[in-house]
């Protein structure tokens, strides 16, 4: 009986070619991981501003029609709550601030965690001034006034980024003009 060695293992050509499907499957699954957080950016976005949108017109809806309705707890600030009622006539502005309050705290922007203002305020502006991606501004101003009251139409945008891929960025808006109701 002889010794014979035998040689158990890849060839450097069999290594190379595993090498190389591995690399193509990890390029091709970093490409649809980058593809479906843009996308949960975009959905993440839409949610906070649909739920700033609801409480704002729930809040609205609420105060004019002469509902007490208790805004807060607000972090930091002594009241930590406000409520509408009729010896204080509701307006847009203190209802859209009172939201941004409640908000400005407890959100993050979907695109940068880090971000110093993830809810930001635009003081008689309506629109505001074009939000960051991920940013959404909450705001009143005094315009198309049938009622003849101060501060009359509170608004609400998000920059959902670039939805429809086409390049340019997509601002969801929502006003409400408080002489409606």
């Amino acid at each position: 009986m002889t010794n014979s060695k035998i040689n158990k293992g890849f060839s450097l050509i069999e290594l190379l070619v595993v090498v190389a499907i591995i690399g193509v499957l990890a390029a091709v699954g970093v490409v649809a991981f980058g593809g479906f957080l843009g996308s949960s950016k975009i959905a993440a976005s839409k949610a906070n501003f649909k739920n700033i949108e609801k409480r704002l017109a729930s809040g609205i809806t609420g105060c004019m029609s002469g509902m007490e309705v208790e805004f807060g707890p607000f972090k930091g600030r002594n009241p930590d709550t406000w409520t509408c009622n009729k010896p204080l006539a509701p307006n847009a502005d203190n209802i859209a601030w009172a939201i941004y309050l409640e908000s400005k705290d407890d959100l993050e922007n979907p695109y940068d965690a880090n971000a110093s203002k993830p809810v930001n305020w635009s003081n008689g502006r309506c629109p505001p001034n074009n939000p960051a991606k991920g940013q959404i501004i909450l705001g009143y101003a005094h315009k198309n006034n049938t009622c003849a009251m101060p501060g009359n139409v509170a608004c609400v945008s998000v920059n959902v980024g670039d939805e429809n891929n086409d390049g340019k960025d997509d601002i969801k808006y929502t006003e409400y003009n408080l002489c409606n109701y």
